[in-house]
């Protein structure tokens, strides 16, 4: 689409990708990462908020093509015990699921609500890894809802709100659906209010 920033549909994950514009960022030199940026797997996350549309939410106002949101969900024992379900909503417009490197679900059509089950065997109890691969092909992209109902992990004794702070990269990256021991929990911790007040009772 002319006028409009086309994020790579494939990059090698040695190569960085600095994106300019993102909430909370502010404007660095070349090649070095914001106080609000995180460097994993190679690649350059920024802050965004979810459910939301990607363009000036952590990627350019004119981006298309591929991004990759990871979050971080803390899981107490009895969260891990039964399995869970990621109900996520809407992508706009393709979009799969990881949880902890464990490919859950896809689905391509735009507007069709998402909901993958969560094998036990693929959740931890502590910081667990949800990626999240959106390919936009023209006009607004990202995971912007619906309106007034947040992403959620539900569970037998499990619901938790996902809405808040998440990472997001632009371009193809599927390192990025590996956990990391050590950087999880920092990016956890950067993630309020995610973190936080989001469990629900059930």
């Amino acid at each position: 689409m002319r006028g409009r920033t086309t994020i790579p549909g494939a990059m090698a994950l040695a190569a960085a990708v600095a994106v300019s514009g993102g909430i909370g960022a502010p404007q660095e030199d070349a090649g070095r990462p914001s106080a609000a940026e995180r460097t994993l797997a190679g690649v350059t996350l920024r802050p965004t908020t979810v459910p939301g549309r990607w363009e000036g939410n952590g990627l350019p106002a004119d981006a298309d093509g591929v991004a990759w949101y990871v979050g971080i969900v803390e899981l107490a024992a009895d969260d891990v015990a039964g399995g869970l379900r990621l109900d996520a909503g809407g992508f706009d417009d393709r979009g799969e699921a990881w949880v902890n490197g464990t490919r859950i679900g896809a689905t391509a059509e735009y507007g069709v609500p998402r909901s993958y089950e969560v094998p036990a065997g693929a959740l931890r109890v502590g910081a667990n890894r949800v990626a999240i691969r959106v390919e936009d092909v023209g006009g607004a992209g990202g995971w912007p809802g619906p309106a007034g109902r947040p992403p959620m992990l539900v569970g037998p004794r499990t619901a938790i709100d996902l809405s808040g702070t998440w990472w997001i990269a632009a371009g193809d990256h599927p390192d990025l659906a590996r956990p990391d021991r050590v950087m999880d929990p920092d990016l956890l911790a950067s993630m309020q209010p995610m973190r936080d007040g989001a469990r629900l009772d059930v």
